[in-house]
């Protein structure tokens, strides 16, 4: 389910999820084992929480003045 500000789609899965994009990327991920593309998607994620954080920050600190 993906949600958007005036609607809500539904976008089915497939049967074989990483098979699905794996043919959508083509070779994109050529020669990465499952655990290398886990480990990179975790470390983006923990990139991406930090800088949400941050950024939270300072939005709260500009709402302090």
């Amino acid at each position: 389910m993906v949600e958007y500000e005036d609607r809500l789609e539904l976008i089915p899965i497939d049967d074989d999820p990483l098979q699905a994009i794996r043919e959508a990327a083509g070779d994109a991920f050529e020669g990465e084992s499952i655990e290398e593309l886990r480990e990179e998607a975790r470390e983006q994620a923990q990139r991406d929480a930090e800088e949400g954080f941050e950024r939270g920050k300072r939005a709260a600190g500009d709402n302090d003045e």
